[in-house]
């Protein structure tokens, strides 16, 4: 069981931009919704073998739905993963044909180092692929 306790507290004005006292609050909002590529083939030995299984083509429909009835995207962005492309032509299927795509070349972010002693914590690796990608 976890301990829900020893979690770290989420800071609603991450980005410092909550309004100060006796400020407007914005009328606006920004979404911007990260996603993974569906379950692949993890005993590929190069990224053009390692695509999606069956159970990851489901994923990314169910998941394509869901942002289908949930939000209005007006721009995604994709890597030139091959999971990622997959996921991305899965999920494109549901969103209108002439929304504009931004591709990141290569991988989003680099992989851990061979030395586990030399490795980020998880969450810097998310961290540093959101920064390329969004700042």
């Amino acid at each position: 069981m976890v301990d829900i306790s020893k979690l770290q507290h989420y800071n609603s004005n991450w980005d410092g931009r909550q309004p100060k006292d006796g400020e407007h609050a914005p009328t606006a909002y920004r979404y911007i919704v990260l996603i993974r590529h569906g379950q692949y083939n993890t005993k590929a030995k190069s990224d053009e073998d390692a695509i999606l299984t069956a159970a990851g083509r489901q994923q990314a429909q169910v998941l394509a739905q869901k942002i289908a009835e949930t939000y209005k995207p007006d721009k995604v962005t994709r890597s030139e993963m091959t999971r990622a492309k997959e996921t991305f032509d899965i999920i494109m299927k549901k969103l209108p044909k002439d929304m504009p795509v931004g591709v990141i070349p290569g991988s989003p972010s680099r992989p851990p180092p061979p030395d586990p002693s030399q490795c980020l914590p998880p969450s810097m690796y998310i961290f540093r692929c959101f920064l390329r990608v969004y700042y």
